[in-house]
């Protein structure tokens, strides 16, 4: 049950698993129910992703779209001062210089990093590093003190994951679930089927489109593998 609520995979670090274990002791009592996780009831994009963005928008925050970050200056002292964010927007390329005070918060890497999609006949393409992995082992090749990076993404094999939806017609399977797992839908955690050679998990999640009615289609979300962690100690 551990291994599957965070991902992890025999050759990921002990190192992580220690961290998870000093911030989530407190659950160990109840791991087997995970009644102690707290869930959004809507998909996190649409609880907590879109209030975020409304709500800064709303006080004067400028949200710059399809920009990407490829590479950060510093000031050469011993602080890590961010002086310069070179950036590409749609095929050009770009600089931002920076005051006294500015503060720069760098996203080095992501789980859905280099993401592709499939459909119901292909599989997803696996593409590699993303551009944020790349920052990452960019500036942290040229300025000591942010870590390393290839203990994160330097093993794709071992630390990709994917994901998958389906779609019920009707709500027998969520019934079903819910009485086994003894969680309303859109309140517990995942449900891992042991036996699963990729220990496959799923997720019962609230469907927008069916809130109200469970007459409608429901939605189930799963995953099927690990998500990016380090591989070594």
């Amino acid at each position: 049950m551990w291994a599957t609520t965070f991902a992890f995979q025999p050759w990921h670090s002990v190192v992580e698993l220690k961290r998870y274990m000093i911030r989530f002791m407190h659950e160990f009592p109840r791991i087997q129910t995970l009644e102690g996780v707290t869930r959004t009831p809507y998909n996190l994009h649409d609880s907590l992703t879109l209030p975020i963005q409304k709500y800064l928008t709303e006080h004067g925050v400028d949200f710059n779209m399809k920009c990407t970050v490829t590479d950060l200056d510093f000031k050469d002292s011993s602080d890590i001062t961010v002086t310069k964010i070179h950036y590409v927007k749609e095929g050009a390329a770009g600089t931002i210089e920076l005051n006294e005070g500015d503060l720069v918060i760098v996203t080095n890497g992501s789980m859905t990093e280099g993401y592709s999609l499939g459909s119901m006949t292909k599989a997803p393409s696996l593409n590699g590093k993303g551009s944020s992995w790349k920052l990452w082992d960019r500036i942290a090749a040229k300025k000591p003190g942010l870590g390393n990076p290839s203990s994160f993404d330097d093993n794709i094999e071992g630390s990709k994951w994917e994901s998958f939806t389906v779609t019920c017609q009707d709500s027998r399977f969520f019934d079903l679930m819910e009485a086994f797992s003894r969680n309303k839908a859109g309140t517990g955690s995942l449900v891992t089927f042991k036996e699963s050679s990729w220990l496959m998990s799923i997720v019962l999640a609230i469907n927008l489109t069916s809130a109200t009615s469970r007459s409608m289609s429901r939605c189930s979300g799963a995953t099927a593998s690990s998500r990016t962690i380090p591989a070594t100690t």
